[in-house]
């Protein structure tokens, strides 16, 4: 068959999850993934914006205890700082201030005991870069340096503490809602692929399964799953209408298959048959024990000119397939048949330790026979048969119009024992006398001249003596 499927085969024969979870769980998981970072992005995105709001607000200290709101150098009038901070302490995410001069005195506290483990020691110039402490109690610590407006002298720094709490709360719910809604999107995604598999790829994957069956030889197969895609409904459609042209091809190859294989058998035995099919060339093989029959219907060629052609095909016909049913009995192969004659052998292409019994049972039904068909068929027919046994070779010759042959002495003894033999009777040479007088009786003809091999003694089958 031409029809395969090799590269669907290579995939099939082991269990896998169905396409359409596959597509489901994909999408899902990626839902999902892509939530988890939007997630851990805000997360971060808002961290950072609550860093920067404590560093904005003491920055603006600094510039207020720096500047004040003359415009002058304040830095050391405590009543203004005072005044000055209380803006901030009234905030509610206010938890304590320190500012501090160059020598690193306080000269403004708020809560001081908050900000006393991360002073550390105080500058002793001006710093390049805002210090940030975070603590694990939502408690966010900014440094920053103060510098005088007008000569951008250093002037000291300032600690502040804010609490970050409900930055920490608005991150968490931010992260709560976000997490909500990539759940919401992963569960509508899986629920739209559900539907995309359910309509689209399952029809595809119905389409795959069947193709594999059919590389396995069920030409069968056929897909009814309705596509609510036109393109995919199309393809289903085309898919069946293949298959059918193909299933009723093939049926008509089967047959034609069927009736090459029936001719060759009816020319050849099914082993060498067999043989030639498997791409066997040259077929010649050497026998050492059969025995050949040579069959002659006595007087054919006179009856021939005496009857129209038809009527003689026909009558050849009816009385050589009747040969074959017996001999197919015997287990004896037909060779071929030549005009009115016809050969045949025992113990090819299968050896039969029998293959002399076997041909003599052949031969003593096929005498025994011709009478019944006679009067059967009308027909006033004789016929001599001759017997010998011996080595052979046995093989196919010709390319187009071949036959199946022996060549061979025992070919050409058994032939002489036909045509020296009588109507009626079965002329059998002294081997194959020799291998059947202890289970059947002989008449001994005496010595007789064969050409090509000089005197031979012979005799005729007559029964079985059991």
């Amino acid at each position: 068959m031409a029809f395969h499927h090799r590269a669907l085969a290579s995939y099939v024969r082991h269990q896998r999850s169905s396409i359409s979870t596959q597509i489901s769980l994909l999408i899902f998981l990626f839902i999902i993934a892509l939530t988890a970072l939007n997630v851990i992005a805000s997360s971060i995105q808002q961290k950072e914006s609550g860093e920067e709001f404590v560093l904005q607000e003491t920055r603006a200290i600094g510039e207020l205890a720096a500047a004040g709101s003359t415009g002058g150098v304040v830095f050391n009038d405590r009543d203004f700082l005072a005044k000055s901070m209380q803006g901030i302490e009234q905030l509610s995410t206010f938890e304590a201030i320190i500012i501090r001069n160059t020598t690193g005195d306080s000269i403004y506290t708020k809560n001081a005991s908050i900000l006393t483990p991360f002073l550390g020691s105080r500058q002793t110039q001006q710093p390049d870069t805002l210090i940030r402490v975070f603590l694990h109690n939502d408690i966010a610590i900014a440094r920053v340096p103060i510098v005088a407006v007008v000569n951008r002298e250093y002037l000291g720094e300032v600690f502040l503490a804010l609490n970050t709490r409900a930055t920490q709360q608005s991150i968490q719910r931010s992260r709560t809602t976000l997490l909500l809604i990539g759940i919401l999107g992963a569960m509508v995604c899986t629920v739209g692929a559900l539907y995309f598999a359910l309509h689209l790829a399952k029809p595809i994957v119905a389409l795959y399964n069947a193709a594999q069956r059919i590389s396995e030889g069920d030409l069968r197969q056929r897909v009814h799953i309705a596509a609510s895609s036109h393109e995919v409904d199309g393809l289903i459609q085309a898919f069946n209408s293949m298959m059918d042209s193909l299933e009723h091809s093939n049926q008509a190859l089967k047959v034609e298959q069927e009736r090459s294989e029936h001719l060759l058998l009816n020319m050849l035995p099914a082993p060498i048959a067999e043989r030639m099919k498997a791409g066997e060339k040259l077929i010649a093989d050497t026998y050492h024990a059969v025995t050949v029959m040579f069959i002659d219907i006595v007087g054919f060629t006179t009856l021939a000119s005496t009857m129209p052609a038809e009527h003689l095909v026909a009558m050849l016909n009816q009385v050589f397939s009747h040969f074959d049913t017996i001999l197919r009995k015997h287990k004896v192969e037909k060779i071929k048949t030549i005009g009115d004659g016809y050969m045949a052998v025992s113990g090819l292409p299968y050896s039969a330790a029998e293959h002399a019994h076997n041909a003599a049972y052949t031969a003593l039904e096929l005498i025994d026979s011709m009478s019944r068909l006679n009067s059967e068929q009308g027909l006033s027919l004789d016929i001599r048969i001759g017997l010998h046994a011996g080595t052979v070779v046995a093989g196919v010759i010709g390319q187009h119009k071949f036959a199946y042959d022996l060549w061979g002495d025992t070919v050409n003894v058994a032939s002489r024992m036909e045509s020296h033999g009588e109507k009626g009777k079965i002329h059998c040479s002294e081997a194959v006398y020799a291998l059947l007088h202890h289970d059947f009786a002989f008449e001994e003809r005496g010595a007789m001249h064969i050409k090509g091999k000089g005197d031979m003694k012979t005799y005729f089958l007559l029964h079985p003596l059991h």
